[in-house]
C-alpha cells in the first residue's frame, strides 16, 4: 500500500510534534505523522472519520463501525486504507474516545492496534499496548457493561458519565474504581493524573 499525496495544506509545515515516526508509516504516508504544538495543560483531540461518497457514516442496515470504514468491499483496497489509517492513529495516540452505541452494536469492539508494525512502534516508546478506550455515556444506562473492553483485563478502559452513573455501574460491574466527580480544577487530585 502506498499513499499518494495529491495537496498538501501549507499550514502542516508548522506541525512539528511527531506523532508517529513509525518506518512503515513513511513509507505509506511518505512522511511521519505530525501534529500541531500539543500543549502540556489539555489534551490534544483528533478524529477520524470516513464517510461514504453520500455522507454517510454507517449504513442503516448495517450500523456496525467498520462497515464503511473497514469492510468496505466496494471500495477495493481504498477501504483497507481507511482501515489502516485508524491504526496509525490509534498508534499515535494515549486513548480512544468510544460512544456507548458504538460498542453496542460492535460485540467484539476493541481499541487495539491491528497492525503489528505499529503496535511494535507504541511498544517502543514505552506506550501502553492497547490505548485506554474511554466509553461515554450520560448515565452508564446505555453501556453494555459486560463488553469485551471491560471483561478484558488487558484492555485498559475507562467510564466517563455523570455520577448517576455509578449507581448503575456498580450493578453490574464489580472490580471498579471511581475518580471523580471534580467540580473544578481545584478538585482534581494531581496523584491520579498519568503521565
Amino acid at each position: 500500500m502506498k499513499l499518494t499525496n495529491i495537496y498538501s495544506n501549507p499550514k502542516l509545515k508548522n506541525f512539528n510534534t511527531i506523532g508517529i515516526d513509525s518506518p512503515k508509516v513513511k513509507e505509506v504516508y511518505g512522511t511521519e505523522l505530525n501534529f500541531p504544538e500539543i500543549s502540556n495543560d489539555r489534551p490534544y483531540i483528533f478524529g477520524s472519520f470516513v464517510t461514504t461518497v453520500d455522507g454517510k457514516l454507517a449504513y442503516e442496515d448495517y450500523p456496525g463501525a467498520f462497515e464503511v470504514a473497514g469492510r468496505n468491499h466496494f471500495a477495493g483496497a481504498g477501504g483497507l486504507t481507511d482501515f489502516w489509517w485508524l491504526q496509525v492513529l490509534r498508534g499515535a495516540c494515549d486513548a480512544l474516545i468510544l460512544g456507548a452505541k458504538s460498542i453496542s452494536i460492535e460485540a467484539e469492539y476493541t481499541g487495539h492496534c491491528w497492525d503489528q508494525d505499529i503496535e511494535d512502534y507504541r511498544i517502543s516508546k514505552n506506550l501502553s499496548k492497547i490505548p485506554i478506550n474511554i466509553v461515554v455515556s450520560t448515565d452508564a444506562t446505555d453501556i453494555p457493561l459486560q463488553h469485551n473492553i471491560f471483561s478484558m483485563k488487558e484492555i485498559p478502559s475507562v467510564i466517563a458519565c455523570a455520577p448517576v452513573g455509578i449507581e448503575v455501574i456498580s450493578k453490574e460491574m464489580k472490580d471498579f474504581e471511581v475518580i471523580g466527580p471534580f467540580k473544578s480544577l481545584e478538585s482534581i487530585d494531581e496523584s491520579l493524573i498519568v503521565e
